[in-house]
């Protein structure tokens, strides 16, 4: 066990917190920690963690300082459990601050947290995030304006399962400079995406959109052709993937 690198269990991972032990000094991995577990105690006999999945009440995480001293950390998922509730019922109402984050962190990943979308700043503050996950409502509400600049190394962005309506993007400031794939999964209400982000894009996958969604990716694509010609789109412009039915 003193050597062991990558934990992985079906099971939330109850940590002790007490006593000192050099089991876990090693760990890279550990998946489904208990959100009870995270404190400074627990994280300073694994100061090699590059990934980690959190699953539970996260409500407890809000105002907790303890993955800021996770320096080495490159990958997160935070999924809300909030059994015996429905997640539904305990939506988080916030985001820790931009600081409270580990500050390399490349990937992260969110599941049933029903945060409002203004909250999403706080996530375009994070300088090293490449790929960001939305899943399971991971956000909710009708509308997300994006109002300054932000996500500054985000590549690839996954949205699925969301009542998102409108989403719009104003104010000054270079939106999304990095995004070369998005990807929307059962994003059943979503009007369209920002023309001036699908402009930079190279791949967008989406599946179980509106109609409407699907008509203006092709207005872009068709554009894009135009503009570029056909073959140097296919090179590497921008390749659009609607699934079987949406057509």
């Amino acid at each position: 066990m003193m050597q062991l690198r990558h934990l992985k269990t079906k099971a939330a991972i109850i940590l002790s917190k007490e006593g000192k032990c050099e089991v876990g000094l090693n760990l890279q991995t550990l998946t489904r920690l208990s959100p009870q577990c995270c404190t400074k105690q627990v994280f300073d006999r694994t100061p090699y963690l590059k990934t980690l999945g959190i699953r539970g009440q996260l409500l407890s995480l809000l105002d907790n300082k303890s993955l800021a001293n996770l320096g080495r950390l490159q990958k997160l998922k935070l999924v809300n459990d909030a059994f015996p509730r429905v997640a539904s019922e305990n939506p988080l109402q916030g985001l820790p601050q931009p600081d409270r984050f580990p500050l390399n962190l490349r990937i992260l990943t969110l599941s049933s947290t029903f945060l409002d979308w203004k909250h999403m700043f706080v996530l375009g503050m994070l300088n090293s995030l490449e790929v960001l996950k939305l899943k399971e409502n991971a956000f909710m509400g009708k509308c997300w304006e994006v109002v300054a600049g932000g996500f500054n190394s985000l590549e690839f962005m996954y949205i699925a399962r969301t009542d998102l309506q409108l989403w719009t993007v104003s104010g000054k400031g270079d939106h999304f400079p990095k995004l070369r794939c998005l990807v929307l999964k059962n994003c059943e209400k979503l009007h369209e995406v920002p023309t001036c982000l699908v402009e930079k894009l190279q791949t967008l996958d989406m599946e179980r959109v509106t109609k409407h969604a699907v008509a203006c990716a092709r207005k872009i694509e068709q554009e894009k052709q135009m503009k570029y010609g056909e073959q140097s789109t296919r090179r590497g412009g921008f390749k659009l993937i609607i699934a079987p039915g949406d057509e």
